[in-house]
């Protein structure tokens, strides 16, 4: 976002000239011009009096993240799509506006893939109301479909909003993905993932458990690797990536921590990623991811998105 550079002149007698340095200014011969600058530039500036007096000061321009893909401003409600396909996509990143201090922010997680002709389960949604400051920053996970696989799909991503710092605003939890067992488990509105036959989901920000089919990925912790050579999903704070399906016949998982899929041992789903991951499954169908929601006026559903995650930011 544009911001305004530059300062008072004191001191010196009558009036004053300006030599401003660096890229991305909007003139370089006034007192307070704007910057564009891109990440991190230092503006130097050399003010002269009527006298031929002069003074020297500079001023650095540092972006509070250094990546592409950050978000360009649009009208309220502006929407935010997951950035691929598979297990593996972007970190987005939302700048809160100029004269905005309350944001309600409408998040989905994805829902698994299809596997053996039986489809994903749907994924969770998430909705709240923040007190916010122009210039913070909210990091964005959108999560992605399961991959689809022969015997058994990948299980769906969590979507997540957290502060540039980690701290989570709402999360929503993805769906376990389908397989020869059945459809894979929806997402849920608990903080908690789902139990599966086998194992248990992950509580707290952790990752799901995992049999055959590798454990959904949750906010801090990985799923577990399944015995299929599956794997889990990853964290959030970890990259987010999907978990390996197994190569001959289970899909990977969606970006935003679903587990990876297989067939050649036990025939199972895996879990779907979240606030704290779903469990994978050993002869049996995987559960969904956990969500979270730290907003006031809180609404929350479960089992309600098909296909990829999506956000939506009102203010």
């Amino acid at each position: 976002n544009p911001g305004t550079v530059g300062g008072t002149a004191t001191g010196g007698a009558g009036s004053y000239s300006y030599a401003w340095t660096g890229a991305g200014l909007s003139a370089t011969n006034i007192a307070n011009p704007t910057s564009t600058a891109a990440v991190t530039t230092t503006h130097g500036v050399t003010v002269t009096d009527a006298n031929g007096c002069t003074a020297t000061g500079s001023m650095t321009i540092t972006l509070p993240v250094t990546t592409p893909a950050l978000q360009i401003l649009g009208a309220s409600p502006f929407t935010i799509n997951n950035t691929s396909t598979g297990a593996t996509g972007s970190m987005q990143y939302f700048f809160v506006p100029c004269g905005i201090t309350s944001i309600t922010i409408e998040a989905w997680g994805a829902q698994g893939g299809i596997g053996a002709g039986q489809a994903g389960g749907l994924g969770a949604r998430v909705k709240g109301t923040f007190t916010v400051t122009p210039g913070d920053v909210l990091k964005i996970l959108v999560g992605q479909q399961g991959v689809n696989g022969p015997n058994s799909s990948g299980g769906g991503g969590g979507t997540f909003v957290t502060t540039n710092a980690n701290s989570p605003l709402v999360v929503a939890g993805g769906g376990a993905g389908g397989s020869s067992a059945g459809v894979g488990g929806a997402g849920l509105i608990t903080t908690t993932g789902g139990n599966s036959n086998c194992c248990s989901g992950g509580a707290g920000g952790t990752g799901g458990g995992a049999g055959c089919s590798g454990g959904g990925g949750g906010l801090t912790g990985n799923g577990t690797t399944g015995t299929c050579s599956t794997g889990g999903g990853q964290s959030f704070t970890n990259g987010g990536a999907g978990g390996a399906g197994n190569p001959s016949n289970g899909g990977p998982g969606g970006f935003g921590g679903g587990g990876g899929g297989e067939w050649s041992c036990c025939g199972t789903s895996p879990g779907g990623g979240g606030y704290s991951g779903g469990a994978g499954s050993t002869s049996g169908i995987g559960a969904g991811g956990g969500s979270f929601n730290g907003g006031t006026a809180p609404s929350n559903s479960g089992a309600v998105k098909s296909g990829m995650g999506q956000v939506v930011i009102t203010y």
